[in-house]
């Protein structure tokens, strides 16, 4: 935990296409000299697109994160575009836009901050098990339908 929260940070740009053939298009016109950030309002469907690929700052340890984006970002070099990677259905290029940045704060110093992340992580896990099979178990009939996907991300909407 605390590698995540103080370790090294990579601040870092993605672009996300459909295809293999569009990931490579990209690395073409990055290559042949557009803007990073450019080609990702152009072409990326992330979310991150309007903002020219900028997402928050990646960890290595983060494991919301794709491990093979982790291991991306530790490996290439700043500025440069990795090669495409697959992640589902999707296909990331992304690049490092600068050095990556730690905390000064020690282990020692952020050892009570670590055992209160520790404890609100494990309390969320318990709440959320606690509510899942609360609703599982339940007999109420859920007429909402945003509240029904809330509740039950797997449930196919047309119910």
């Amino acid at each position: 935990m605390y590698s995540i929260v103080h370790g090294p940070r990579y601040p870092t740009r993605i672009i996300v296409v459909s295809t293999l053939k569009e990931a490579n298009n990209v690395i073409s016109r990055i290559n042949l000299g557009d803007n990073f950030s450019d080609v990702a309002i152009d072409v990326s469907i992330d979310s991150s697109a309007s903002r020219g690929g900028h997402v928050n700052s990646i960890s290595t340890s983060d494991p919301t994160w794709p491990a093979p984006i982790r291991e991306a970002i530790s490996t290439i070099e700043v500025n440069t575009t990795s090669n495409p990677i697959f992640i589902g259905d999707r296909w990331i290029v992304l690049t490092v836009s600068d050095a990556p940045t730690s905390s000064s704060t020690t282990f020692e110093d952020a050892e009570l901050e670590m055992k209160n992340l520790a404890k609100l992580s494990q309390e969320r896990f318990l709440m959320e098990t606690l509510a899942k099979s609360l609703v599982d178990n339940s007999n109420v009939k859920i007429i909402d339908i945003d509240l029904l996907r809330s509740s039950r991300p797997d449930t196919n909407s047309s119910e």
